[in-house]
């Protein structure tokens, strides 16, 4: 094992314990105030930039700066809601069922967020660098998320390996012209 799979088993590891203390009810408002938000922030961050350009003219980042606001807000009222809704779950003494389904979910969600991770850093590096190659969690998760883009299309890899890199120019463009505001 290299520091790659143990940074993998701390992460799933902690995710669970946190699961396992907050619950299934708060691991799912969090995970759906997450989704909500992407999709609100990704919708309005350009009506926040309208509102807060005049004031910060010369700031840098301004889209980001607007899509976190947006971003963060959305998933603190989630987590509010999530908070008021396992409020009444343990009135029904359903606590400890909360706290177990919670640990799975967010034992499924470390595995996922770590598969993410491992196929964006294989994206930028090559499948065969060191840290990955010497992992052995690493390799798995590389060799099954291809086997999946493959099964869809053979043109599916490349074009990922190519867009990934293409949309962060993309937003370095947007900045670049945010910053001559």
């Amino acid at each position: 094992m290299n520091p790659l799979d143990i940074a993998i088993i701390i992460v799933i590891v902690f995710l669970a314990l946190k699961g396992l203390l907050r619950g299934f009810i708060r691991e799912m408002a969090l995970l759906l105030g997450i989704i909500v938000a992407l999709i609100i922030s990704y919708r309005s961050y350009p009506w926040l930039v309208d509102i807060i350009s005049p004031y910060l003219k010369r700031v840098p980042y301004l889209n980001l700066i607007s899509f976190s606001i947006i971003f963060f807000s959305v998933v603190a009222i989630s987590n509010l809601i999530g908070l008021l809704i396992r409020d009444l779950v343990k009135r029904v003494y359903l606590g400890g069922i909360d706290r177990i389904l919670g640990g799975a979910l967010a034992t499924i969600k470390g595995i996922i967020l770590v598969y993410l991770g491992i196929v964006v850093i294989s994206v930028f590096l090559s499948s065969n660098s060191p840290i990955l190659k010497r992992s052995v969690l690493a390799p798995l998760v590389i060799k099954s998320y291809k086997s999946m883009v493959t099964l869809f299309s053979p043109h599916h890899l490349e074009l990922l390996k190519k867009r990934l890199p293409e949309e962060i120019k993309e937003i370095e463009k947007r900045d670049e012209k945010q910053k001559q505001w």
